[in-house]
């Protein structure tokens, strides 16, 4: 494997495992939201 080719292979990955972590977040906020949203519904229909 080329030098060249090895980089554009480590900078593939760290991106791939950039963008699932920023993914994965963005799901743990989501879920976080809603349980707000759902708290705050609750709290509104007393």
């Amino acid at each position: 494997m080329t030098a060249t080719l090895r980089s554009t292979a480590l900078f593939t990955l760290i991106s791939a495992l950039s963008l699932a972590a920023v993914l994965a977040r963005a799901e743990a906020i989501q879920k976080r939201a809603d349980i707000i949203d759902q708290e705050a519904r609750i709290t509104w229909s007393r």
